[in-house]
Formats: structure tokens, C-alpha cells, sequence
């Protein structure tokens, strides 16, 4: 990490010990903003990264930097044990540890020492002693230091993240700056200077997206940044991240994210909004020092997300 790096350099949003049980499953998504660790603490699972799988057992993890699709597919009806993670979603506040942070693969082989440490670091925001924020951000900044060094070992198992071509970094540059305005493949070709046809032909096989569908998921992602961030209406905010139509944003932010607008915007802190029924998750919001208790993720008729009591 970068000299004068400490742990003031990242806010560490929430923690959480989450279960998936048979049939459970996480819809690929991705955070604009903040990186999420998935750390499997027991049995095994297959997860998604940038529309590629990947089966991960334990002492395995998943580090989503923003703008990394990520997921985990439905598990089998027949599993012995459920998937079993620890999950921390935080901020990073300097370029300097951002940086950093960039030597870490996207799914990478973990150690015993990383698991007990992101245990103490959960237990120690479960607990809320004296200090436990302060505590627990010290934690997560070890633990990132535990994880670029274990990168340096060559201990990976592979980086997702590493997109070599340059017209495909161009298109998602000029894509992330003018996503607020009326995009046509038209005008992207003219800025890029290749035809229409071969950039969406090598955007699709470098990145397994189509442009289209990359630009959609700039602005839902840009959207939930507001939703949780402002207090921004709904059409406001779909008019600021390009949708002229609010019905028209409903639609496809609940298409994406799998609530309406306002359903997330009361959700959103709980960190389990994509999780499909038999998920069990304690979780505890380091800001606002609150403690969610196992619960069961379900689905109200409405289509609301909504939490249940496990008995």
C-alpha cells in the first residue's frame, strides 16, 4: 500500500455473514461506486464475474471493484451444505489506495489468516464496543493489505479485470462521461473512428456485453448512486442519468436491479436487495451502528423487497 496510506483512506459501509441455501441465488449486478468483497467460508458455489463463471470454494473470494458485474449462480437443489460468505462493501476515499487495491484479482485464492481476520473484523461491528468503527475500518485496511501481498506472491487465480484492448477502454470511457445524454452508435463510432458494426462486434467478444446493454447498466448504476445518495426524486433522477421517459426508467431500473426506484432507495443499506429467496444474512451498517439479525430474504406480492423473520 502506498506510504501514509491508513485506514482513514476507506469508510467501510457494512458487513455481513450471509447463507445461501438450495436454490438460492445473487442477480449479476454491479456497484458505480463501491467495492464488495464475497469471501466463502464454507461449501462451494458458482459465481459470476464480468459474464464469465467461476466455482469457488473455500478460502476463496470475489473482490468487485465498481463497474464489476458480479453474482452468484442458483445453487443446486441437492447441495449437502449451504454457501456460506462473508461479505464487506466499503468506499475508498484516495486515489492513492485505489491504486493499490488495483494488484488485487478479481478472483483470487484467499488464506486462513484473511478469513479469521475479516471474522474479527465482522464480530468486532456485531459487538459495537467502544471505537468499534475506528476498530473495524484498522481491520478492513489490514485485511487489504493481507490481500495485495498475497497477489504479489503470484497466488491468484485469475484477474477479470484486465481489458488490454484500447478501443474497448475508449468506448467504456466515452460511454461513463456522456451516459446523461442521447447516445447512438452513430455518434460513438464518429468519436471512436471505426465503423458501428466492429466496435459492438469486438465490444461483445472482449467484455461479453453488448454496448447497449453496457450503457443501460452505467445509468441504472448511476441512478442507485443517487437513489442512495441524494434526495433526488424519481424522475429526477432518471432524467439526470438519460431517460427522458421516468416510466421508461421504472421499468428498466426494476428489470436491472429487481425493485422499483423507491423500493430500493428504503433498501438499499441492507446490502441482501438481490438476493432470491432461502438467503439468510446477519448484517450489521457500520455508519449508522445498526445490527440487522438473521433474517430471510423474501418477496411480498407487490414485488417489494421485503424482510422476514427467521423462526
Amino acid at each position: 500500500m502506498a506510504v501514509g496510506t491508513t485506514f482513514h483512506d476507506l469508510e467501510v459501509m457494512w458487513l455481513a455473514e450471509t447463507e445461501y441455501g438450495a436454490g438460492a441465488s445473487l442477480k449479476e449486478h454491479a456497484h458505480h461506486e463501491y467495492y464488495q468483497i464475497y469471501y466463502v467460508i464454507e461449501s462451494a458455489g458458482t459465481f459470476l464475474v464480468n459474464g464469465a463463471e467461476y466455482e469457488l470454494g473455500k478460502d476463496m473470494f470475489v473482490f468487485a471493484r465498481p463497474d464489476t458485474r458480479h453474482g452468484i449462480k442458483e445453487l443446486p437443489q441437492d447441495i449437502r451444505s449451504p454457501l456460506r460468505i462473508l461479505e464487506a462493501k466499503f468506499m475508498v476515499l484516495s486515489h492513492e489506495f485505489e491504486s493499490e487495491l488495483k494488484q488485487i484479482p478479481v478472483v483470487c485464492r484467499g488464506t486462513k489468516d484473511m478469513r479469521d481476520l475479516l471474522h474479527r473484523t465482522f464480530r468486532e461491528g456485531m459487538e459495537k464496543d467502544i471505537y468499534y468503527a475506528r476498530v473495524v475500518e484498522y481491520q478492513m485496511c489490514a485485511l487489504l493489505y493481507q490481500m495485495i501481498r498475497r497477489s504479489n506472491e503470484h497466488a491468484m487465480l485469475v484477474d477479470t479485470n484486465d481489458v488490454s484492448n484500447e478501443k474497448v477502454v475508449k468506448i467504456k470511457e466515452y460511454l461513463d462521461s456522456k451516459y446523461a445524454e442521447d447516445i447512438s452508435l452513430d455518434d460513438l463510432a464518429s468519436e471512436i473512428g471505426y465503423s458501428k458494426n466492429y466496435l459492438c462486434r469486438i465490444f461483445r467478444e472482449i467484455t461479453g456485453d453488448t454496448i447497449n446493454s453496457y450503457l443501460t447498466n452505467v445509468r441504472i448504476n448511476k441512478a442507485v448512486e443517487l437513489l442512495a445518495g441524494t434526495d433526488m426524486d424519481v424522475a429526477q433522477i432518471g432524467g439526470a442519468v438519460g431517460y427522458n421517459n421516468v416510466f421508461h426508467f421504472i421499468k428498466t431500473f426494476k428489470k436491472l436491479v429487481g425493485v422499483s426506484p423507491g423500493s430500493y432507495r428504503r433498501n438499499e443499506l441492507t446490502g441482501i436487495r438481490l438476493a432470491s429467496e432461502t438467503v439468510y444474512a446477519t448484517s450489521v451498517i457500520i455508519r449508522a451502528g445498526i445490527v440487522i439479525p438473521r433474517d430471510q430474504v423474501g418477496h411480498n406480492p407487490s414485488g417489494r423487497a421485503m424482510i422476514t423473520q427467521r423462526e
